[in-house]
């Protein structure tokens, strides 16, 4: 198979993927990566070395693409079906264009770095949420 796609089924981004897939029978080869089992998570690494999915790897062109919108994107151009996955009209499809700048443009600002750094999302235990 031609198309393999790297997902977790409790990832919400990861539905739309499967979602577009199924609408428009694609074949494709499922591979459910568990990011907590250091096995499976260094096997998605090799292929996405930023570590976050859903990930679409396209063995026939040798491409790998990553972000739902960029990859329904991509397979509304490569491997279209009956359902029109993404607009024809330009205005209509910019949004997903600009999301294909801001991943491209990211994703080289990360390999040149050559590493990606966590963000802390959760405050410090030790400070106080200020009251209104």
């Amino acid at each position: 198979m031609s198309l393999k796609l790297y997902f977790h089924p409790l990832a919400s981004f990861c539905w739309k993927v499967l979602i577009a897939l199924y609408e428009n029978d694609t074949p494709f080869e499922p591979h459910i990566v568990d990011l907590g089992d250091e096995r499976s998570s260094t096997e998605f690494k090799k292929i996405w070395p930023i570590g976050k999915f859903p990930v679409l790897h396209d063995e026939a062109r040798n491409v790998t693409v990553p972000e739902s919108s960029i990859i329904i994107e991509y397979l509304s151009h490569h491997y279209p079906g009956g359902t029109e996955l993404v607009p024809k009209d330009p205005d209509l499809a910019n949004g997903i264009a600009s999301r294909i700048f801001t991943c491209t443009s990211r994703c080289k600002r990360l390999s040149a770095i050559g590493s990606v750094r966590p963000v802390r999302l959760i405050r410090p235990a030790s400070s106080k949420r200020q009251r209104c």
